[in-house]
């Protein structure tokens, strides 16, 4: 690399910092523009005392700012706009007060990078090479407990002798070193760079792996993803009691909880009930849901004869699996979920099916027709449901299997069949179906 030789400049050295202040306030009076303080810890005298009072940091940190708003407001306007114009419920699409917080996110971005690289270029960084650090005594005193005022050689008035002389004329000790330096510092600073660069390495980048749903020639199949090994079992996927993750004894259900009924699994499927299932179902299991009353397929009616007579693990593997138009809910429902759900389903099925010999002694029976009257509901409130007439389905209604709106079957009103039209239930006591207690 071409080299050559020069004096960068006059170097004085302090034991204290105010001798430091003083030579360099001292030094500026006589009209020295070129000069620089190295401190091993700030001092903002020094710097006061060489003239320098503007900061351009800021500056550059709002310009950044101000330049990372624009460019952001300008993309979204760009994207909302131009690009890709989308009608969201009617708004127009330059809603700017959705383009705030991204070109808010953006001006902090742009103007912490501002900053970081602005101060670097200021202050003339990365610098792997000074010619400062041919003096031995700026080596080892710069950082640690000395003070160091160098004249530098471009400034106009500088030259050795005249600098020399007005140093030792303000009573301090001067040591002035010739130097040798790269022709450039970006070469320098380059030659480094690309010498760290070489010695990088890409091991884990560059390593033989295989890439997830892509096939491969190390296998005979020629597929990268691996069958699970043989008569092993994940962790967490033992699924050791078989009745409690599928619901099905020796492949029948059961009508029967895997786990007691107690009020707080009730509660929990009352809750997960009103979440998942009401939008079909409605909230107390007559199929005519929200999404039913607005042109959705009619849900199942758990009051019918039909859904009553079913045991219990059949809501759970409904649940699980699906049935007809219903999807599965195994992805949003944990098994015991599931369960209590089923366990709610229950109870609302009892709420609306139930008989006298279900009270408790001393416990009052009243009319639900009467009830309705004193909390001043409508008329309605006690009848039995209907549906809404924007309610399809793809089949035409079976009465055998019970239809959404079904009021439950009474002793005036029993189950119907396929050779006996239905007839709404208007009053006279529940019937349960076999098999159900």
């Amino acid at each position: 690399m071409p080299m050559r030789e020069g004096i960068y400049g006059l170097l004085a050295e302090f034991d204290t910092p105010g001798e430091l202040v003083f030579a360099a306030k001292s030094a500026y009076d006589s009209g020295w523009r070129r000069m620089d303080c190295y401190t091993p810890y700030p001092v903002e005298e020094a710097a006061e005392a060489i003239g320098f009072h503007r900061n351009y940091v800021p500056l550059i940190c709002l310009v950044g700012g101000l330049m990372g708003l624009a460019a952001m407001f300008l993309m979204e306007t760009w994207v909302s706009v131009f690009a890709y114009p989308l009608n969201i419920a009617g708004r127009p699409l330059f809603s700017w007060p959705a383009f705030i917080i991204p070109a808010y996110e953006w001006t902090i971005l742009w103007a912490g990078l501002s900053a970081a690289f602005g101060m670097l270029a200021m202050c003339g960084l990365p610098t792997l090479y000074h010619p400062l650090f041919n003096a031995p005594n700026f080596r080892t005193g710069a950082t640690t407990d000395k003070f160091f005022l160098c004249l530098e050689a471009n400034d106009p008035k500088f030259s050795v002798v005249e600098s020399r002389d007005f140093l030792k004329s303000q009573g301090f000790d001067v040591e002035w070193h010739q130097y040798r330096m790269p022709h450039s510092v970006c070469e320098a600073e380059i030659a480094a760079i690309s010498c760290l660069a070489a010695g990088c390495r890409q091991d884990m980048q560059d390593q033989p792996k295989f890439v997830p749903q892509r096939g491969t020639t190390f296998f005979a199949d020629g597929r990268s993803v691996r069958q699970q090994a043989v008569h092993t079992v994940a962790r967490g996927q033992l699924n050791e009691d078989g009745f409690f993750y599928t619901g099905l004894i020796a492949g029948k259900e059961a009508d029967m909880l895997p786990f007691p009924a107690t009020m707080q699994v009730l509660a929990r499927g009352q809750e997960r009930y009103n979440i998942y299932c009401t939008p079909c179902h409605s909230r107390v299991g007559n199929g005519a849901g929200m999404i039913v009353q607005r042109g959705y397929k009619p849900a199942g009616n758990f009051h019918d004869a039909r859904r009553r007579g079913e045991p219990l693990s059949h809501y759970f593997f409904v649940m699980t699996n699906g049935y007809g138009a219903m999807p599965d809910y195994s992805a949003q429902l944990p098994p015991a979920d599931r369960w209590a759900v089923a366990a709610y389903i229950r109870a609302l099925q009892m709420s609306q099916n139930a008989v006298e010999a279900d009270v408790p002694s001393g416990v009052q029976v009243e009319n639900l027709k009467d009830i309705a009257e004193q909390q001043a509901y409508p008329e309605s409130f006690a009848q039995p449901w209907s549906l809404p007439a924007t309610a399809v389905s793809a089949l035409p209604p079976d009465a055998s299997q019970g239809t959404p709106g079904m009021a439950p079957a009474t002793g005036d009103n029993p189950p119907a069949s396929a050779n006996k039209p239905y007839i709404p239930a208007t009053s006279g006591k529940a019937i349960a179906p076999k098999g159900v207690k």
